[in-house]
């Protein structure tokens, strides 16, 4: 992992452009285009829009009473904790949508992204990412483009891989890599960053 690692890094020189000083806070971007959505989660809401999304956060068993203390090893539900979101209009957000976990819930150091959809009736995981989650595009398939943060430590320093991912009418899988620690890849480096990229996701165990 580490080998692949340095190869990463100095190919992110010769294909980022404008290197940029670090910043470990995630921006959230301002375009004009209605397909994209930049989010920003900051989990500083007290209450749930409506009874539904702590009824779901319940009935996949992230959490259960809204009542008890608020420990974020094993908290209550919460908005405070987890943001449920729709990821398609052409299904009820009853029977597909994303968790937002925040960070050190479960004793996890980083966000994670949960995907559900209802199957017999019965709502199951398809997919699981150790990532931030950034932004909703629109796609033709009706089922929005996720794009993701992923983060990696190495030697003591974070690096950040914004990443597409897409649904294949079963779950999302990976699309390609678009900018690494908020640099841009360049168009003719892109197809083989993206490859490096998703080997350390793969090999880190950050989506599946």
């Amino acid at each position: 992992m580490k080998f692949f690692s340095l190869i990463l890094l100095v190919l992110c020189f010769a294909a980022c452009k404008d290197d940029k000083p670090r910043n470990y806070k995630d921006p959230v971007k301002v375009v004009s285009n209605p397909s994209i959505r930049p989010i920003e989660i900051l989990f500083n809401e007290t209450e749930f829009q409506n009874d539904t999304l702590q009824i779901l956060l319940k009935e996949v068993g992230l959490c259960d009473n809204p009542n008890k203390p608020e420990a974020v090893d094993n908290p209550p539900c919460s908005p405070r904790f987890f943001k449920v979101m729709p990821f398609t209009k052409k299904e009820k957000v009853h029977n597909a949508f994303v968790v937002l976990i925040k960070a050190l819930v479960g004793n996890f150091p980083v966000r994670r992204l949960y995907v559900y959809q209802r199957e017999d009736k019965r709502l199951i995981c398809v997919n699981q990412f150790l990532a931030n989650l950034i932004e909703f595009r629109d796609s033709p398939s009706g089922y929005d483009d996720l794009v993701m943060v992923f983060l990696e430590e190495y030697k003591g320093t974070d690096y950040r891989y914004t990443c597409v991912y897409k649904w294949n009418g079963k779950k999302y899988i990976y699309n390609s890599c678009e900018e690494i620690d908020h640099a841009k890849i360049k168009l003719a480096s892109k197809d083989s960053m993206s490859v490096e990229v998703k080997k350390i996701i793969d090999r880190l165990g950050m989506a599946n």
